[in-house]
């Protein structure tokens, strides 16, 4: 017997991420290769388990999907090599670990140096280490990040621009509008209206 698992991620309109910008769209994975991943073999498993006891798909779509995302990216990522420059950084010690810094405090006003030095890195040597495994400079991959977190925000509550801006390092709101429109090619305001009359067009 042969079962068929699908489903897909959709990514929004928001800046896209840098690390998930150097996932490939699809990546086939050749035969046995689950074998290689105890994480996906168990969660195979538990699914053949689910679909023969006929639990119903919306209350076990999201997280085990979720979970097998993350374990494909992982075993993609082991893989890959050079080809998975961008999320290869994830599993560097100090490139990683600089990454969940500006995750975890992204509103911090970092400087190349302050992150070298927290990840025990000369400037030279981890801005060069971070462009390599990452695809862009630090405070560039910054800046994104910040454009990404705003524009979820900015879709889904009510907070206004500047509440927005200052949660991702911003105390100017028109610093933040002229990033923001650098970077999405619409401002702040117009991005949050496209964006909610796209959803409800969509009900």
């Amino acid at each position: 017997m042969t079962s068929i698992i699908a489903g897909y991620f959709t990514l929004g309109s928001a800046p896209r991420n840098a690390l998930l910008a150097s996932a490939a769209a699809g990546h086939p994975s050749p035969a046995g290769a689950v074998s290689a991943s105890p994480q996906l073999a168990a969660w195979f498993r538990s699914s053949s388990v689910r679909a023969r006891r006929r639990v119903s798909a919306a209350p076990s779509c999201s997280a085990p999907g979720d979970l097998l995302f993350v374990h494909a990216l992982r075993l993609w990522i082991s893989t890959a090599g050079q080809s998975a420059c961008g999320l290869r950084a994830v599993t560097d010690p100090a490139i990683g670990a600089a990454l969940r810094l500006m995750h975890a405090r992204t509103a911090q006003p970092w400087t190349v140096e302050q992150l070298a030095t927290s990840v025990a890195m000369s400037r030279s040597a981890f801005a060069a280490r971070f462009t390599e495994l990452v695809g862009e400079p630090p405070l560039q991959y910054l800046a994104r990040w910040r454009m990404t977190l705003a524009a979820e925000r900015l879709r889904d509550d009510d907070a206004v621009i500047a509440q927005v801006a200052e949660a991702v390092g911003y105390a100017n709101p028109v610093a933040f509008s002229k990033a923001f429109t650098r970077m999405q090619g619409i401002g702040p305001g117009a991005f949050r209206r496209e964006e909610r009359i796209g959803r409800r067009s969509s009900r």
